[in-house]
């Protein structure tokens, strides 16, 4: 537990002791109960004396000193923890550590060599055909930026028979057609669960929106035709695309509904619409209610 968690319920436990104070106090004058008490009390900045008090009147001033004090000077420290990774300083760790394989025997071996083996080790891959036959070194530089990182190229593909790994060199040349596979630094790298629970949600919440302003602007293209196109396209955003029958269970009565079940939120509806023209021409609004009847299917991101 941290100082500030263990700071809130020190105060709430003297707020919570000074309302009863207070409430017993107050029950004290009420009844009358008699008696005297005198009490001096001194601070920075204040003092307080109270001489020949009842019990009663006694109770409630230290019931109402305490949460005056519960509340004096408190302030809550909200810290926000920026996580965004160093894409290029993960590349050169890669880099170092594509020195360090020997051999690509077997391919999960170098990736946990040159990835690591950490939880929070996320990775993408993308795949790149080469045409005309290109050095090892200018494929680096278009892909990353620098040259340097051709070590990183060839570790990525050792073992695919394009060069032999125990002589290449940056001006090895990669043969016409060659299908490479390029790493490159995940948006989830070096995030927990929870985080990347957080960012999927926001890039998903994204691309909804892309989605719908592609039905905007094209009305007439037809996601489900060109579904894997789209699947591609996301995919080198980190998102998993997949087109999935309609499924009405759990009340699901107007497209609104429907909308809210796969999208998380009504207002998308006219994605499901755009995605089914021919069986939801009809539909105009978040509350008119799908023919169940008919075919609908749903382009959506899971998980």
């Amino acid at each position: 537990m941290d100082a500030q968690t263990i700071k809130i319920i020190q105060r709430l436990v003297l707020e919570v002791a000074g309302i009863g104070v207070l409430v017993w106090g107050l029950i004290f004058i009420f009844k009358g109960l008699t008696g005297k008490i005198s009490f001096v009390l001194k601070g920075p900045g204040f003092g307080v004396k109270l001489a020949n008090a009842s019990p009663g009147v006694f109770l409630s001033l230290l019931g109402a000193l305490m949460m005056w004090f519960s509340m004096k000077d408190f302030t809550v420290e909200k810290k926000t923890v920026t996580s965004e990774v160093d894409s290029v300083a993960v590349l050169n760790q890669w880099l170092s550590n594509a020195y360090k394989v020997k051999d690509g025997k077997y391919y999960t071996k170098v990736i946990d060599t040159v990835i690591g083996t950490a939880q929070t080790d996320h990775f993408k891959v993308s795949y790149l055909t080469v045409h005309p036959p290109e050095t090892l070194g200018k494929i680096a530089e278009k892909q990353y930026g620098d040259a340097k990182f051709w070590k990183l190229i060839a570790v990525s593909n050792i073992g695919k028979g394009y060069f032999d790994w125990a002589s290449v060199q940056e001006n090895s040349t990669v043969p016409d057609k060659s299908l490479l596979e390029i790493w490159r630094v995940s948006i989830f790298y070096g995030k927990t669960t929870d985080e990347i629970v957080k960012v999927s949600a926001i890039s998903k919440k994204a691309a909804y929106q892309d989605l719908l302003q592609m039905s905007i602007q094209k009305p007439e293209f037809d996601p489900l035709a060109h579904i894997f196109e789209l699947e591609q396209a996301y995919k080198a955003k980190e998102l998993q695309m997949v087109e999935t029958p309609a499924n009405y269970s759990g009340g699901v009565e107007t497209i609104g509904d429907l909308s809210l079940k796969y999208y998380g939120d009504k207002t998308l509806w006219p994605l499901i619409v755009w995605t089914n023209k021919k069986s939801l021409g009809q539909i105009k609004s978040a509350d008119d209610k799908p023919d169940k009847s008919k075919d609908i299917f749903i382009i959506h991101f899971i998980p």
